[in-house]
């Protein structure tokens, strides 16, 4: 089985919180959205891709990307 990955630039959830993947991999720095913070950024950590969830993008119709 093989581990999973995320991809740079796409949405993903982080329990209940929306990040975004500032790198691919499978330990990425990722960024909180928060829409009460300038620019709509929250504070960036590293989390293990696992524990993300890909979320649907407007870049992609609104579908989760493959």
């Amino acid at each position: 089985m093989s581990a999973m990955t995320a991809t740079q630039g796409h949405l993903y959830l982080h329990g209940e919180a929306k990040v975004i993947a500032l790198e691919s991999g499978l330990s990425p720095e990722v960024r909180q959205i928060d829409t009460e913070a300038p620019l709509c950024m929250g504070h960036k950590y590293t989390v293990r891709a696992e524990w993300l969830t890909p979320a649907p993008m407007k870049y992609f119709r609104g579908e989760v990307p493959k």
